[in-house]
């Protein structure tokens, strides 16, 4: 054993095991295949070139351990320097900084005849007890748990019986569009300063029943999207199976495999979802998933965060007058969509289009006109106290909430005349929010949080067939696919109580009611 060079691989398999436990009621195993099989060919590859240089394994290896340590310390040392004076030019300092230290080692471990064979023993030792340390602790045994938790979800969800329904006379199209985090018309003109008629006025010349008092069901996309795509609410299901703590597996299971889906597909509807950069809302069961590509959820993102990589993109882009940032990846995210939800009417039908589009949810990247809006600090999504914790301020989010609001409503505009433009038929247009604006939320305290600002969301309809029967003014995300099967796929879903629960990030279980707190 002392002769093994082990190290190396232990280094460079800790950071990933270690993100990934940190955030495990966050993510899922798979999203470790990828990170893990690229480490794993990158340390291969720099052992077997350093063992050109050196000809010697236990030198490589120290030269493969030196080049992980730092790749993997480089996003953590950049979110450490001052913004100001090298605010614009943080990455090529520290790149060649970084350069120069391991040159520097590399030369050494050329020079130096040393024998480094108990080195190497102390290495293997100190790595093996970085990588088990996540399992002895039990931090990974979620992801042992998964099927088993999907199932016993899957058994307390409504039951969707489709033999004995009618078929409807035609199988419209249904496009769900959710805009995470966009607010009502009264928080927007009491929070904003931002009067939305306008686009309201628009969305109700073309048909839509747009409800004035809508509100969301929970204070959080995880827990409101769980929701209203089975139709029910999350409380009884708490405690049960893993639904505890800050664990959102189980709420991940049930955005993924989802009883709305499920309904439609009975009818022969493809399923189409658009990436949204989270891996929870990112369908992995659809029949179409546009872009046609594979692209890195938010854990690959924030791995990546801690390397050299986004930093050496953005040079090499900067050279050539484009830097690449993670900001940049999100716009063309938001703009992808955007830019292709009118594309499959009238070509796959019938299509129930699934689009959880990340905005006008921090960070902003659109002024109101589309400009770019790049914030000077790492890239990151959160809102609420987060949001100021992570250098933001109030100011910033007043001006760019509604910044994006006013580009998000123009570009809409042009999504839903192109939808009903190409539909053969008339289609079925839901455009919802999961939750209001967030700029007065605590993610620890209730009683510092603006109820009426964070669930109050918008909430537009347009079913043509029926003349939105059914809708109603204060209607919720839970009732929104109970009243549009009842209306026109012939079920008889009770229509449950509009309710409102506040919870914390790290006791996403524990509700709080807070109904009467929004009006």
């Amino acid at each position: 054993m002392k002769q093994l060079v082990l190290h190396p691989f232990f280094f460079g398999l800790f950071p990933i095991l270690f993100l990934f436990s940190y955030n495990i009621g966050h993510v899922s195993a798979d999203q470790l295949i990828v990170p893990l099989y690229l480490v794993t060919l990158i340390t291969l590859g720099a052992w077997l070139v350093l063992q050109l240089l050196y000809k010697n394994k236990f030198k490589s290896g120290l030269g493969v351990s030196l080049f992980l340590f730092l790749f993997f310390s480089y996003g953590h040392m950049f979110s450490a320097l001052p913004t100001e004076p090298i605010s614009l030019r943080r990455h090529a300092f520290l790149l060649v900084i970084w350069v120069l230290l391991f040159l520097f080692g590399t030369f050494y471990l050329k020079r130096t005849t040393r024998d480094f064979s108990q080195v190497n023993s102390g290495l293997n030792l100190a790595g093996a007890a970085l990588v088990a340390f996540p399992f002895l602790t039990g931090a990974l045994y979620p992801i042992t748990s998964t099927s088993f938790e999907q199932e016993a979800h899957a058994a307390l969800l409504p039951r969707i019986e489709t033999d004995g329904l009618p078929l409807p006379e035609r199988l419209p199209d249904i496009y769900y569009i959710l805009l995470d985090a966009y607010a009502r018309a009264d928080t927007l003109k009491e929070i904003h300063g931002y009067n939305n008629s306008e686009f309201l006025d628009f969305l109700k010349e073309k048909g839509f029943y747009v409800a004035g008092k809508s509100r969301a069901n929970y204070n959080q996309t995880w827990l409101a999207l769980a929701s209203a795509l089975n139709l029910t609410y999350i409380n009884d299901m708490a405690g049960q199976n893993g639904m505890e703590g800050n664990n959102r597996t189980p709420l991940k299971n049930m955005i993924q495999n989802n009883h709305v889906v499920s309904f439609l597909k009975d009818f022969g509807y493809k399923f189409v979802s658009f990436e949204s950069g989270q891996s929870f809302s990112n369908m992995k069961a659809a029949d179409i998933h546009l872009p046609d590509r594979q692209a890195p959820d938010e854990f690959q993102v924030t791995l990546l965060d801690t390397t050299p990589l986004p930093g050496l993109f953005y040079e090499v882009g900067r050279l050539f007058g484009s830097p690449h940032t993670a900001y940049q990846a999100h716009r063309d995210r938001i703009n992808y969509a955007l830019d292709h939800l009118a594309d499959l009417a009238g070509v796959e039908s019938p299509i129930f289009v699934f689009a959880h589009i990340l905005a006008p949810h921090p960070p902003f990247v659109f002024g109101p006109n589309g400009e770019a809006i790049e914030p000077n600090r790492r890239y990151w999504i959160g809102d609420g106290t987060a949001f100021i914790s992570k250098g933001g301020t109030v100011r910033e989010y007043l001006q760019n909430y509604k910044g994006e609001v006013e580009y998000l409503n123009q570009r809409l505009k042009v999504v839903i005349e192109n939808i009903l433009a190409k539909s053969p038929e008339p289609p079925i247009i839901i455009i919802q929010s999961d939750h209001g604006s967030r700029l007065q939320l605590d993610w620890e305290n209730p009683d510092n949080t603006n109820f009426q600002e964070a669930f109050s969301i918008l909430s537009a309809f347009y079913v043509p067939d029926t003349s939105t029967q059914g809708v109603y003014e204060g209607i919720s995300p839970v009732n929104t696919f109970r009243v549009l099967f009842n209306t026109y796929f012939g079920t008889h879903y009770e229509i449950l109580p509009d309710r409102s629960y506040y919870s914390t990030w790290d006791e996403l279980y524990e509700f709080l009611e807070v109904t009467d707190q929004v009006t």
